[in-house]
């Protein structure tokens, strides 16, 4: 029921890990369905985890329902699926905003159209932003941040350079290990000129708050030009695999989604 922006992927976890020999029949039980189709594919990430994501981003105001079929399946070591479920969402507008650390901005789009343009500043050297196109997981109004947990070491003493224990306001999660974009009062006189923070990318007040206001679940940012690039180990490699490496277990492919048969020209 939840609406979400057009980067969003399906992600299922199982409470044990799938056999090879079972995965394809496993996901022959699971109908992912949209209005209007698409072409989609699943992705297994590991024994127990799988994704689906669209060859590129769903189209604004594309209802989904994922449907699964699993009472009496037989995941192979005698271990059985118990029921069947299903859950729909619904793609809002297309958000979509570019961060580039070459040039210290922030570019956010709505349907394409260039709405805001901000300054930012991102991780600086060895605490470098994750980069990649990543997707808003959640937000959050206060955030205590603090160094230790995240590096521990010289970054548990207080007065170090590195130290911090602090609430942060206005969070919009674009990562599973911590990366966010957040208010940064402080780092104002380095936005729009170089980087200072410890791997989040730092907007003003103002900027933070309209973006967290703004922002939803699924919506994409693009992350461009750090060292840090995004990949499974860190949680976010959904949109960082080619569409046509995505379907990668035996016996599946890129389906369509939709009523009907595929459009012509569609790949």
């Amino acid at each position: 029921g939840s609406t979400v922006g057009v980067g969003e992927p399906i992600d299922l976890s199982f409470n044990t890990p799938i056999p090879d020999d079972r995965k394809a029949a496993l996901l022959q039980r699971i109908q992912v369905s949209s209005n209007p189709g698409i072409m989609g594919a699943w992705h297994w990430f590991s024994d127990s985890i799988v994704h689906f994501r669209p060859a590129t981003y769903w189209p604004a105001g594309t209802k989904v329902t994922v449907t699964a079929n699993l009472k009496g399946f037989d995941a192979g070591g005698g271990v059985w699926g118990l029921g069947d479920w299903s859950m729909s969402f619904i793609v809002g507008p297309k958000h979509v905003s570019v961060i580039d650390d070459s040039t210290h901005m922030m570019q956010v789009y709505a349907n394409d159209q260039l709405i805001n343009t901000w300054p930012v500043s991102l991780g600086k050297p060895g605490f470098a932003t994750l980069s990649g196109t990543l997707v808003v997981l959640y937000k959050q109004y206060a955030v205590k941040m603090q160094s230790c947990g995240t590096f521990g070491g010289a970054a548990c003493i207080p007065g170090s350079a590195n130290y911090y224990d602090e609430n942060v306001y206005y969070d919009t999660a674009i990562s599973v290990n911590g990366f966010f974009i957040h208010a940064a009062p402080w780092s104002v006189y380095a936005q729009g000129h170089y980087d200072v923070s410890h791997g989040c990318v730092n907007l003003s007040t103002d900027h933070a708050i309209q973006f967290y206001n703004w922002s939803a679940p699924g919506d994409v940012v693009v992350v461009k030009n750090t060292s840090n690039p995004a990949d499974y180990s860190n949680g976010e490699a959904d949109w960082q695999i080619a569409f046509a490496q995505f379907a990668n277990a035996p016996g599946t492919a890129a389906f369509w989604t939709g009523p009907g048969t595929v459009p012509t020209g569609t790949a």
